[in-house]
């Protein structure tokens, strides 16, 4: 609490943002940290009697430093004219002009593996957030699961067979997946927007399973890509290494559930503009 109280008190917005940053990056971690949670990186957390959490201070310490010789190597960067400007948006409007943008490399939601609200929300609330404004929030990331999509834009054909699957034993779920390729076609729509001519764009997606059923996310997204313009180079499947994934992680096989059974491999999407 006296860090966080601390680091409200700063007046320089730029100094306090580095700062919440550090704070939060020592909450929300896979399985140190200052809590006595494990996981709470992957969104699924849960309490380890056993674990003993770490010194507040110094782990904030720790961080700062590193965070500080990073950012002292950008400087190096500045003088040599290389500078990069972080820009806050949503990537179903974003707020570039067209053709302007280089190279795109991007890693869209995952449909239905990841509660990205629920590993957020424990640095969020700490810097003072309130659990109505979290709500609010959850509302409107990609795919949410509590809005059901009116309209949006014409999917392909693979996407709307794909639909159709999971709504036989679960219809929340196909509303939940309809909603989620109508707002990637959004955002891939936009990514052909202000990306250059002759340019690239390259999509890292995880595979994605509804009641036992494989949505091949992949190759949706590839289809709802070239619809949107884009030549698809083609798509490359990478496998996640067992002990380093941001994923909870099982020592047997196949022996859990979810994203413990699914999530070994992900594939990336190369994308040209013509």
């Amino acid at each position: 609490m006296t860090l966080v109280l601390t680091i409200g008190k700063i007046a320089d917005s730029g100094l306090r943002r580095i700062l919440e940053l550090t704070f939060s990056s020592i909450i929300v971690t896979k399985s140190g940290g200052v809590s006595g949670a494990m996981d709470l990186a992957h969104g699924r957390p849960h309490r380890v009697n056993s674990k003993t959490p770490r010194n507040a201070i110094q782990q904030f310490e720790r961080k700062l430093r590193q965070y500080l010789l990073y950012f002292s190597k950008q400087d190096v960067g500045k003088a040599a004219g290389v500078m990069a400007q972080p820009v806050m948006g949503d990537a179903r409007a974003l707020p570039l002009n067209n053709d302007v943008v280089d190279l795109i490399v991007t890693s869209p939601p995952y449909a239905n593996a990841i509660d990205y609200m629920r590993a957020h929300k424990y640095s969020l609330v700490w810097l003072e957030c309130s659990t109505a404004e979290l709500s609010r929030e959850r509302a409107t990331y990609i795919g949410a699961e509590r809005i059901a999509v009116q309209g949006g834009p014409i999917l392909p054909e693979s996407s709307e067979r794909t639909i159709p699957a999971p709504t036989e034993l679960d219809s929340t779920r196909a509303r939940i997946l309809r909603r989620y390729f109508s707002e990637i076609a959004q955002s891939i729509s936009e990514m052909f927007r202000v990306l250059r001519s002759g340019r690239a764009a390259v999509l890292v997606v995880g595979t994605s399973t509804m009641r036992g059923l494989d949505v091949q996310t992949h190759r949706c997204l590839a289809d709802i890509a070239d619809q949107s313009g884009f030549d698809v180079v083609g798509i490359g499947t990478r496998k996640l290494d067992r002990n380093r994934r941001m994923m909870p992680v099982s020592r047997i096989a196949n022996s859990e559930p979810g994203i413990e059974r699914r999530m070994h491999n992900e594939h990336v999407i190369g994308l040209w503009k013509p």
